[in-house]
């Protein structure tokens, strides 16, 4: 609402932020931050997949370990922090099963702390515990609380000191990890507003020499958002909000699988207070030079499944977009055509009317030409199952009118955003009243009678009640057994196989936005920025709350406004929850994310920070 305005402050304090940089005067601390790695060992493509000769190659924490210890060297006073979801999504996960080639990887690279995500969870309590044991750092997630005997025992921390710098970091996982993930039922996820207002307060009677908690970064995952200064990027890095004493809060994110390291340099003044601050995230391009022993580990560990991953099993006349967060998408289409095909192939399967899948489950776009397993197999890296539920008319108006106004029938917030199959016809207007987005919905051509029972497939995820499309309640799901079962990933390779080669149908036939204003498709985010300058100021599941989805920055129809950025709910809080002290954080996106929180510690007796 004031881009242009922020814009110009931003711009002025970059100019001479480079002459206050003085360390006699002020101090200043270097944040290095990544997040949402899922497995990207190696480098990738920009839009996920593994490299080919045929398009750029980025990422991979070969380089990313080279870049951070230029940096390290750069900026001597500095934090590498992990905001989450180090797991799942490519071989390097899948194949070895246990995580313990990301260990060994964090380990390397230097991690100083990191917190939870959900997909951590994704293979259940006592994985992550063994995971946990094997690396060096501080893990934290204060909102977490598990019994699980092997989860106990993995020294999970709520928050770490780093008293060299004056700094608490509190981490924080996704309350919703229980409906997109797999932590047993002996782990629990707490609100992350009382949980941190609990772990300031623990911090406070452990520490009475701590007198207040002043300084504020925030650095989040999960959202999988690009800021900075790329003509894509949804907000400035790094985003200021305002707690309730006015101090600017600092939040930052670095996108997604290691394509870019975020950078935010803090300058602190004599009396702890953010002064200035610099920084950018850099895009981990080819031309950085990698750790080469990192790079040899790596492409060692690579050696067993290289084969298997780089069989071609069909080939796309088109790219296949994975850009389904709030629209039709080409590889949504692809996998609820593969679902419906699967459940109507034989006798052993119960049909189906149409099928729909969770946008969250669709990881990665496929490129026009040769289609290898490994791609595949990264684009769907879940294993979910292909079931059938049985749904009245009434309820698959509910789904769909819910998807459309961000909340299902009890008025819980949906996470992600449904693709579906050929069979179906929906029109909607986003900018309805709410309540009245949805306009018509039909099933094989024919208007869905809201007393009539259909049966749709979707993966079990969706049908054990993930994400958030319908109340939770016991529903009967068939599940399919026989030679034709398979995961979801095998299911589309068996399909392509076929469709050889695969012509996408045209998109925006299956869910049409009759909205003017919103018709048009939102441009792909997967696509390489045009620059990365800086901003400166003076079973395995598949759902992600903010995966790709509306996002805590007002991107989209649901969540927010357009182009709006978090704020100030009302004075004596932030984001709705309350702000302990006036001055000691910002909560405005905690409620749907994974995050770092960092606090300046002022010290009884102390007045500068050296």
């Amino acid at each position: 609402m004031h881009a242009s305005r922020a814009a110009l402050v931003l711009g002025l304090v970059q100019q001479c932020i480079s002459a206050t940089l003085r360390a006699d005067t002020l101090y200043n601390l270097t944040f290095l931050h990544v997040n949402d790695i899922h497995a990207r060992l190696d480098q990738f493509q920009p839009i996920g997949t593994d490299c080919d000769s045929k398009h750029e190659c980025i990422g991979g924490y070969a380089r990313l370990k080279g870049k951070i210890d230029e940096l390290r060297r750069k900026y001597p006073n500095s934090l590498l922090l992990d905001a989450g979801d180090e797991w799942q999504g490519t071989l390097f996960f899948s194949y070895y099963d246990d995580g313990r080639k990301i260990a060994e990887t964090l380990n390397a690279v230097g991690i100083n702390a990191m917190t939870l995500g959900n997909h951590e969870f994704d293979e259940g309590d006592d994985r992550l515990a063994a995971y946990l044991e094997s690396l060096k750092f501080p893990v934290l997630s204060a909102n977490l609380h598990t019994t699980s005997p092997k989860l106990s025992a993995a020294n999970i921390l709520p928050f770490a000191l780093f008293e060299k710098h004056e700094l608490a970091v509190i981490g924080l996982t996704t309350p919703d990890t229980p409906r997109v993930s797999s932590p047993s039922r002996n782990t629990t996820f707490s609100s992350p507003a009382a949980a941190l207002t609990n772990q300031v307060k623990a911090i406070k009677a452990a520490h009475p020499n701590i007198k207040r908690f002043r300084r504020h970064v925030i650095i989040g995952g999960h959202s999988h958002t690009l800021i900075g200064g790329m003509s894509n990027a949804k907000g400035k890095y790094p985003t200021i909000v305002k707690n309730a004493a006015g101090k600017d809060v600092l939040v930052v994110t670095s996108f997604r699988f290691g394509e870019y390291l975020g950078r935010l340099t803090v300058l602190f003044d004599k009396n702890g207070e953010v002064s200035k601050w610099d920084g950018e995230p850099i895009r981990i391009t080819a031309d950085i030079h990698p750790d080469k022993a990192l790079a040899a580990k790596i492409a060692e560990w690579r050696k067993p499944f290289a084969l298997q991953a780089q069989e071609v099993v069909g080939n796309a006349k088109v790219d296949l977009s994975s850009v389904c967060q709030h629209q039709e998408c080409s590889m949504g289409n692809l996998v609820c055509d593969v679902m419906v095909a699967f459940r109507n192939s034989g006798p052993e399967t119960a049909h189906v009317h149409g099928g729909f899948y969770n946008s969250g489950g669709v990881r990665t776009s496929l490129s026009e030409g040769a289609v290898r397993r490994g791609d595949v197999m990264n684009a769907f890296p879940f294993k979910n199952a292909i079931v059938g539920i049985n749904l009245r008319g009434q309820e698959l108006w509910d789904v769909f009118e819910g998807m459309f106004n961000g909340v299902n029938a009890d008025k819980h917030k949906i996470n992600s955003y449904l693709q579906v199959s050929s069979d179906f016809e929906v029109k909607f207007d986003s900018t309805a009243p709410v309540g009245s987005r949805l306009l018509s919905l039909k099933l094989g051509g024919t208007p869905v009678d809201l007393r009539k029972t259909y049966t749709i497939a979707t993966n079990d995820f969706i049908a054990a009640g993930g994400d958030f499309f319908f109340p939770p309640k016991p529903r009967d799901a068939s599940v399919p057994s026989g030679p034709n079962m398979a995961a979801i990933d095998e299911l589309v390779i068996r399909y392509l196989k076929r469709h050889n080669p695969y012509v996408p149908p045209a998109v925006g036939q299956r869910l049409r936005n009759v909205s003017q204003r919103d018709a048009s498709p939102k441009p792909d985010p997967s696509s390489t920025p045009d620059s990365s300058s800086s901003s400166s100021s003076s079973k395995p599941n598949n759902g992600d709350p903010m995966d790709g989805h509306p996002s805590i920055w007002g991107d989209g129809d649901v969540g927010g406004k357009p182009g709006t950025h978090v704020a100030v709910a009302h004075p004596g809080t932030v984001g709705g929850f309350p702000v302990e002290d006036g001055a000691w954080t910002a909560l405005a996106i905690l409620a749907a994310c994974i995050t770092l929180i960092i606090l300046g510690l002022e010290y009884i007796g102390r007045n500068l920070i050296y």
